[in-house]
């Protein structure tokens, strides 16, 4: 399988007959994508809901988190977060949220984007929320799977950040045990 194949491809039609098949009072008129990464590919559904579908396997753990997670993190931060209100399988859960309209932070919003980041990340660390932290499966926070793929890509690009990285190589292994999302 290629690198970015999807193992399951959500296109809009197939997001629409899943939709409309779990949840009758969404007629599901309209579906546009969003987004579409690795992990997920997001419908824009109606103009009112957003609906997020995993593309492979290894992020299920992850969605069935945030599942548990974005309820009870939404009362709590002084931003709309995501809440999934409507959750369906297909084999993997799926899940459609009120759409949060937005627009990307750019350089010229200056100092308000910064300042609102921190209150956010700042108001985000001091919840108290009794989670199991996941193993990952792709090494993503592990250094020692991380600088060497990094060093190796850097190398092919003939830049050195040898001392970057020594820094990155020295951070101790993740941990994967029952701790706070507040770390």
């Amino acid at each position: 399988m290629p690198l970015w194949e999807a193992e399951e491809v959500v296109d809009a039609a197939r997001a629409a007959q899943l939709i409309r098949a779990q949840f009758p009072n969404v007629p599901a008129q309209t579906v546009e994508l969003v987004s579409e990464g690795w992990d997920y590919a997001v419908y824009r559904v109606d103009g009112e809901w957003a609906f997020r579908f995993p593309r492979r396997e290894v992020v299920v753990a992850g969605t069935r988190r945030e599942l548990d997670i974005l309820p009870r993190l939404a009362p709590v931060l002084p931003v709309a977060i995501p809440v999934p209100v409507l959750v369906g399988e297909f084999p993997w859960p799926f899940y459609g949220a009120p759409f949060l309209p937005g627009r990307e932070a750019v350089q010229s919003d200056g100092g308000a984007v910064a300042a609102d980041l921190g209150r956010v990340l700042r108001a985000l660390h001091d919840v108290e929320l009794e989670v199991e932290l996941p193993v990952d499966p792709l090494g993503r926070a592990d250094m020692t799977v991380r600088v060497p793929r990094t060093r190796e890509q850097l190398r092919q690009h003939d830049v050195d950040a040898e001392a970057l990285l020594a820094e990155a190589a020295s951070l101790p292994p993740p941990e994967h045990v029952s701790s706070s999302a507040a770390g």
